[in-house]
């Protein structure tokens, strides 16, 4: 199998779990832990990637792993990105607009770091959408597992990370490259249809099925059904198409006309025994 690599890393895909990238400070990646991110699946998915397009959609945006490593490959000029959390559209928004500030709150965070400082932000009530948006970056780093639930137009966290430690550097030399990137960037809240054209790229990576992921509800096969009836339309306007999905096979039966590639994967989700491996698909039209 040839090496892959990501930032000059290299990665061992068969090793019990991969291993993080170790991304210099100033180089674009992502600001906020999110479960089913896609970074350490960066060398298997960006050669897949189209080599060029026009403005890039991505509806289903978490920690947006894909589009800083599209980013940092200089192949963005214009974006749409999009996700159904308010509070993560704040975290968003507020990287990009006022990093400096976003990164001074997250400092207050990491100095009074504890259990029931953890708790106490959580229940904090907040009006402030750049006191949100860092309190949920906080809430993602600490949060067992980096499992943050949105359900009901409430946050609901899975416990408290005690063994994760944050460096008191941890965001310095990030935040300020992640929001110079983000400048001609449009984010905001998931939209019913992508308004992509001729020569847009859209790349979808939505819950698992069968899972409840960050938005509180099962994702079902009519889920996915009217996904791909959207990517069906956006096909037949000349858009490319890019699908991430677990190798079952519900997905490939659904996606039967699309081009299907086999991603090798681990789960987020470490158990006693380490990290459960898994397979993954990456759906193209």
């Amino acid at each position: 199998m040839k090496q892959l690599r990501i930032f000059d890393d290299p990665i061992n895909l068969m090793a019990l779990s991969v291993k993080n990238a170790n991304i210099p400070h100033g180089k674009l990646r992502p600001f906020i832990n999110w479960v089913g991110g896609k970074t350490k699946l960066l060398p298997q998915l960006l050669p897949l990637m189209p080599d060029k397009f026009a403005t890039y959609y991505e509806p289903f945006v978490g920690g947006g792993g894909v589009f800083w490593g599209l980013a940092g490959q200089g192949k963005i000029t214009r974006a749409v990105l999009s996700d159904i959390i308010p509070d993560l559209i704040f975290a968003w928004n507020a990287v990009k607009y006022n990093p400096l500030a976003v990164e001074s709150h997250l400092n207050g965070h990491i100095k009074h770091d504890s259990r029931g400082y953890f708790y106490m932000i959580a229940d904090k009530q907040m009006d402030d959408p750049l006191e949100i948006g860092a309190r949920l970056i906080y809430l993602a780093t600490k949060s067992y597992r980096s499992r943050i639930t949105y359900n009901g137009h409430r946050i609901f966290i899975h416990g408290y990370a005690g063994n994760r430690n944050i460096p008191k550097d941890k965001w310095k030399g990030i935040l300020q490259p992640c929001s110079l990137a983000l400048q001609n960037v449009e984010i905001g809240l998931v939209q019913t249809h992508v308004p992509a054209v001729t020569g847009d790229l859209v790349y979808f990576d939505p819950p698992y099925i069968y899972s409840e992921a960050n938005y509180g509800k099962k994702w079902t096969l009519q889920n996915y059904e009217s996904i791909r009836a959207q990517c069906d339309r956006l096909t037949q306007n000349g858009v490319h198409i890019r699908l991430s999905s677990r190798d079952i096979p519900e997905i490939r039966e659904i996606f039967s006309k699309y081009t299907i590639y086999p991603i090798v994967s681990q789960s987020n989700m470490a158990n006693k025994l380490g990290y459960t491996k898994m397979s993954e698909v990456l759906i193209s039209n």
